[in-house]
Parts: structure tokens; sequence; C-alpha cells
């Protein structure tokens, strides 16, 4: 939280900054230098440190121009040192998180029809529904019944093996809506394994969490990003510092080989952000048009935490057809349908909680 109180600081001290400059720039326009020299490495790793795009930085005689519209004091860049209060190489999230718990996961046929990158998927997912927090974490192989996040396989600059949103600055990494992008290409240049994409893929969801990275503060990462606020807020529960973190900012491949993935602090935080409670939500996860052989496959419940009953209801108000089910076992059988258009109920019991009624509306063709 100071380091928070302390870069909000830094945006109005550059406030004043920015207009004084202005006002000058009002009445003395100034001219971009003809044949610049490179501008000196430590304006741009300041201007950088600040949250701004380095290759967006004009020099104008004693001012830089940034993202076209905002201007820096080159003087005002010679005194001006960025407060770190207290960096310690500790667990952080962003300043939102998720308002939902059900997070709907879209892999394209690119994903499940390769099977090391689905297994690593398969793994990474698995491992988050395993952490015992309020999350629900599904693959989905259809957009009919809406997404949350998006995986793309994309080129991305340099070294870069994959990016992805935080909660509530969803086009932080260029591309519109909550998406991870993986650089396949260079992943696979490289020669990863499976369980090396699986960490990748781990460290990237917590991103999407709202995680940062645990040496965030060490490596002196902005709060911002191209003008973006994202927050830094110490976990106040863990106070250490957390090397076997999938949160750390570098992925070594000599030496990180991705068998293990969350740390027990990385459960920690993830437990702090969304602590399990009884405020359960459920989906049905299948297509609105199903052909009769594929609807009558096995369901299980959304809601991946302990489980005391299953309970589900298929209707159909036109033929008057009524199907029950309550079991302790999560798999549900679908029986054999009718073409037709049928309502699928569903809801929960855990040990603490019973969640409300899930419906869906399914055509049987």
């Amino acid at each position: 939280m100071k380091i928070t109180s302390s870069l909000f600081g830094i945006a109005l001290l550059l406030s004043i900054c920015f207009v004084a400059c202005k006002k000058n720039d009002i009445s003395q326009p100034a001219t971009p230098k003809e044949n610049q020299d490179p501008i000196d490495e430590k304006y741009l790793a300041k201007i950088e440190k600040l949250g701004f795009k380095r290759s967006s930085v004009k020099c104008y005689d004693s001012v830089f121009v940034v993202e076209n519209d905002i201007i820096i004091a080159k003087k005002f860049l010679d005194t001006f040192r960025i407060p770190v209060v207290n960096p310690n190489d500790r667990h952080a999230h962003s300043d939102q998180s998720l308002s939902f718990n059900n997070i709907r996961i879209y892999a394209s046929d690119a994903w499940w029809s390769n099977a090391t990158y689905y297994s690593a998927l398969n793994r990474a997912v698995y491992e988050w529904n395993a952490a015992g927090s309020n999350l629900n974490f599904h693959i989905l192989f259809q957009t009919d019944q809406g997404i949350d996040w998006n995986l793309i396989f994309t080129s991305l600059p340099g070294t870069t093996l994959a990016s992805a949103d935080f909660p509530g600055v969803p086009d932080l990494n260029g591309v519109p809506g909550y998406n991870i992008l993986v650089n396949q290409n260079y992943i696979n240049a490289l020669g990863l394994t499976s369980n090396q994409i699986s960490w990748i893929l781990t460290h990237e969801m917590g991103h999407m969490l709202g995680l940062r990275h645990t040496d965030w503060d060490i490596n002196g990462e902005p709060n911002s990003q191209d003008g973006l606020w994202v927050g830094g807020n110490y976990f106040p529960n863990i106070t250490v510092h957390d090397p076997s973190s999938v949160m750390m900012a570098v992925f070594n491949r000599n030496t990180n080989n991705g068998n293990v993935l969350l740390s027990s602090y990385d459960k920690l935080a993830v437990n702090t952000l969304y602590p399990l409670n009884c405020n359960l939500q459920t989906y049905i996860n299948r297509s609105s048009v199903e052909s009769s052989g594929s609807a009558s496959g096995t369901l299980y419940p959304s809601y991946r935490g302990p489980v005391s009953l299953v309970e589900w209801q298929i209707t159909n108000s036109a033929t008057g057809y009524n199907y029950t089910s309550t079991d302790s076992d999560i798999e549900f059988q679908v029986p054999s349908l009718a073409p037709g258009t049928y309502v699928f109920r569903t809801r929960i019991t855990t040990p603490t909680c019973v969640s409300s009624w899930a419906s869906k509306t399914i055509t049987i063709q």
C-alpha cells in the first residue's frame, strides 16, 4: 500500500511538471531536433519506469514528448528518483480482482489438437482448481456459452514466451479482451517440454487473477503499463521471499523443468484473494444445440470443491418429459433423449452450502 501511495504522489508531481512544460511550450513552441543523437539511456530508463513506452520518446530541446501528447522536462528527469519503499521480493497483487468465480477458458482447435499444449493447459487448469480457492476453471471448445479468457497462439516481441492481462485491464497486452497470448513458434524453437509450457501457462493465469511478479518490486516494475494502471499491493500474510513461486518474472529453461507449479505461498496468495465461501456458482457445460449422440455423454458439476450432493433435472414441457437425479457421485450420465427442446438444471450441495440452480435450454437434434 505504501508503494501505491508513493506512485500516486509521482503522478501528482508529474502532472505539475507537465502543466508547467505545456505553458512554456505554448509561448515558445519547441521544434524537434534534426538528425537527433540517440537519447541518453538514463532518460529512457526513467521514462520507462514511469510506465511509458521508450519507443514513443521524442526529444525537443529541453523536453521529451512521450506517447505524442505527454511532455516531460529533462530538468525534471535529472533530479527525479522513483521512490521504492522497502522492496522485499514478495508476493503482491493488482488493485482489481475478479468479480466472478467460474472462469471459462476458450481453447481453439489449434490447442486441443496439439497434444503437448493441450496436456500443458489441462495440467495448469488442474493446478489452479486444486489450489483450494473459490475459483473454478473450465476449458471450453465452443464460444456459444460465453467465455471469460481466450488462449491465442501468436508472435510476440523478443524473447517473450507469453503475455496476459490483469483484472480490470483487458487490453494490457494489446489485444482487446482478456487473453493469454502464447508465442508458440519461439517456445517450439526452444524445445520446451509440456511441463515447462504448463509452468508458463500457470504463470500467465496467475496474472489474469491479479497476481504480480513475486519479484516485481526488486525488479523495479512500475504500477502501470502503457498508461494503464495495474497497482501493486503486498499480501500482509506473506512476509517472506518465495523463490519457488510460479509468479517469478524470469523462466530459466535450463534450471526449471516445470515439474512443480504452484508453491505453498502461491496457493496462500490466491486463497487470500479468493477465499472459499458459500457464494457458489455453477453452469452447464453443453452447447445450446446438440446431436442426440453427443448429448447423452457424461456431465460434471462446474464447481470443483468438495461436493456432498449433485442434483440434475431434465424437462421437456412439450412432451411432459421429466428426469431427475440426486447423487453424491459428481458424474452424471445423461439419458438418451429424443429430438426436442429440453431445460437442463443442476445445483450442488457442499458440506456447508447449497448453490442456486443453474439452468440451460438445449435443443437435441
